[in-house]
């Protein structure tokens, strides 16, 4: 007994760690986190497809559905809340989480951000809600007993009378409980609607045929064709005829509802994983796509016209695969929800591309996201049919996020200030001659949107730095400058005390991009001439060094100073002056330690000048070892270099 409550404990543990680590790091990864704690957990979760907004208020409204799974003594509720989201011109704090708020990107209004306005009373607790596409006041849920419920919410008052249930139809035809629940969306057949069950059937009825007085009816048809528990069913998103169903005997399942009545029979089947498959989804955007999510940790990519072979697994969860959604605006992205607590976000237009070594370590180059802000399974997720690339996640834990990644995952031209930047990712990892260690060396290419790049035939401006062809030597740290500024005086005086007494390995250092060397006792950032007129230039220093030093620390460079971006930026900008009075015409270097990492001390350039047969700028030869990398196509302001 004692030996599991130990490895509880350890798991907790271990599971608090994470998130906290996740937390320190999610200002640069998102530009949105909204933590709502429900008073009891929602097994479902889905937008409700209108939007308003307040020419008054700095945010928008939003409805999403939700449920109740409470304890036998309470009862249940299909609710509705409203969610408000900040307006992308709203001023937001994007650069901590608050704590208390438990959110990034928080508008200044003081109300709750995401907040029931209906409760209608449901009988046990709500497996799974969703609307009619076609009348969104229609809305179909699964019930513990095995009945599909269909509330017209329009007809229920905002807070319950009484703790009876009264749904306006009841539909009958299961014996036992499930999860699977989808409306037709297409144009041809609005209201029928289609129920999985652990009794391993599918149910189809067809809501227009309901009566007044009789509000119980019986299925069109009911499916056979599992052998075990059917997990999840979908309507194709094209053809009215067409849906997919999934269950616990590995199986995908295509039917056409055309089939001859009373002898239904799957028009394809195929053995889908080596495990329960537990979701299925068609693609929005193109009629012969389809995904299905199971048990043994992967998501198979099929085509519709030949279930023989899997276009593509995807590899990535530790657990089971439990919910998968298609985005609706992006015809290429899907999310996946995990047993492991993750919201996987995939591109499968990025399936084969090519990756370096440390990129192959991170997952498969269709990866793009990775959601870790739940500490518990998640129960279901949604995708905002009004607000790109933002979604909602459930969890078992009460806990409802709405979360957006940052924009620099999706949009590689995101405007910063007048001069915006455009930041590409290109990493790189080199032997040492002598074959000893393999430092890192990670490039930031950033380009100013007014320059046009280069066509894909030219030569990219910048192929590499190959640090170990540099000769390294010993030599103490010289030359620190004392501050020019009071600002600087009580923090420089202590690191720059510190610094002194350093014996820090020579480094060559570019003189025609900026650096940034990490060592165990701080680091130090190089600030050569070209990267000081550049910042000369620009309309705000403390963005344009915020947008590089954020998308360098999101893409794996210099982890460490990923709590500090934000102040060194200000920082440098509050004392640009005194920092460029230390120019004594190669630049500048800003050090710092870890005791006080936004102390930057600034000192005139005193790295070794390098020379041109030792520092390779031009592309590896043919029969250099290193994995090559894709040409980019764009040119080079400053890219940034990490020693490791």
């Amino acid at each position: 007994m004692s030996n599991e409550g130990d490895e509880t404990a350890t798991i907790y543990k271990s599971v608090n760690e994470e998130y906290k680590i996740w937390k320190k790091n999610s200002p640069f990864l998102y530009d949105l986190v909204i933590t709502h704690a429900l008073e009891w957990p929602s097994l479902t979760t889905q937008w409700l497809p209108d939007k308003e907004t307040p020419a008054d208020k700095d945010y928008t409204i939003h409805r999403m559905l939700i449920g109740t799974h409470t304890s036998d003594n309470d009862n249940n509720y299909v609710q509705i809340a409203t969610v408000h989201l900040p307006k992308p011109q709203a001023e937001l704090a994007l650069d901590k989480y608050d704590d208390e708020r438990g959110e990034i990107g928080a508008h200044t209004a003081t109300e709750p951000r995401i907040k029931v306005i209906q409760s209608i009373n449901h009988t046990g607790e709500v497996n799974r809600a969703r609307y009619m596409p076609q009348n969104p006041d229609l809305i179909a849920t699964k019930t513990v007993m095995g009945d599909v419920y269909i509330f017209d919410r329009t007809k229920h008052p905002s807070n319950p009378q009484g703790d009876v249930c009264k749904p306006e139809i009841t539909l009958r035809g299961h014996t036992k409980e499930g999860y699977g629940l989808s409306w037709n969306p297409t144009p041809g057949k609005p209201g029928h609607v289609l129920s999985a069950s652990e009794d391993t059937t599918v149910c189809h009825w067809d809501v227009n045929g309901y009566t007044k007085g009789e509000s119980v009816m019986e299925p069109l048809q009911i499916y056979k064709g599992h052998s075990a528990i059917v997990e999840d069913v979908a309507w194709h998103c094209m053809q009215e005829n067409i849906f997919a169903s999934v269950g616990d005997d590995r199986k995908l399942l295509l039917w056409d509802t055309r089939g001859v009545a009373g002898a239904m029979k799957p028009t394809a089947q195929v053995e889908a994983h080596e495990a329960e498959v537990n979701a299925v989804a068609f693609a929005p955007h193109n009629e012969n796509i389809l995904i299905t999510g199971s048990s043994d940790k992967t998501i198979a990519l099929w085509d519709l016209r030949n279930l023989k072979l899997k276009l593509h697994t995807f590899e990535s969860h530790s657990e089971e695969v439990l919910q998968l959604a298609w985005s609706p605006t992006n015809e290429t992205i899907f999310a996946s929800a995990s047993g492991d607590r993750r919201i996987n976000l995939w591109d499968v237009s990025k399936i084969g591309m090519e990756q370096t070594p440390d990129d192959q370590e991170d997952g498969p180059p269709e990866l793009l996201f990775v959601h870790g802000g739940h500490t518990s399974r998640p129960t279901d997720l949604a995708w905002s049919p009004n607000e790109d690339w933002t979604l909602a996640t459930a969890a078992e834990d009460n806990v409802l996020q709405v979360w957006r990644p940052s924009a620099t995952l999706y949009n590689s031209s995101e405007a910063v200030d007048r001069k915006a930047v455009r930041i590409v990712k290109d990493i790189r990892t080199i032997d040492s001659p002598d074959g000893s260690a393999r430092p890192k060396a990670y490039a930031l290419r950033v380009l100013p949107t007014d320059n046009a790049p280069p066509s894909p035939a030219s030569e990219p401006a910048f192929t590499l730095i190959s640090i170990p062809n540099i000769p390294f030597s010993k030599g103490a740290v010289a030359g620190l400058a004392g501050a020019k500024s009071g600002a600087f005086d009580l923090a420089a005086g202590a690191t720059g005390a510190l610094l002194s007494k350093i014996d820090q390995g020579g480094i060559v250092a570019p003189l025609d991009r900026m650096a940034v060397f990490i060592f165990w006792w701080g680091f130090e950032m190089t600030l050569p001439p070209p990267v000081l007129t550049t910042l000369n230039q620009v309309h705000s220093v403390s963005n344009t060094l915020f947008t590089f030093l954020q998308a360098f620390v999101v893409s794996g460079g210099a982890p460490e100073l990923a709590p500090f971006v934000k102040y060194l930026s200000s920082y440098v900008d509050m004392e640009w002056s005194a920092i460029q009075s230390q120019n004594k015409g190669h630049g500048v270097v800003l050090a710092a330690t870890w005791l006080l990492p936004v102390a930057l001390v600034p000192r005139p350039w005193d790295f070794p000048l390098p020379s041109p047969p030792t520092f390779v700028v031009s592309p590896p030869e043919e029969d250099d070892p290193a994995p090559t990398l894709a040409p980019v196509e764009v040119g080079v302001v400053f890219p940034l270099v990490q020693v490791a």
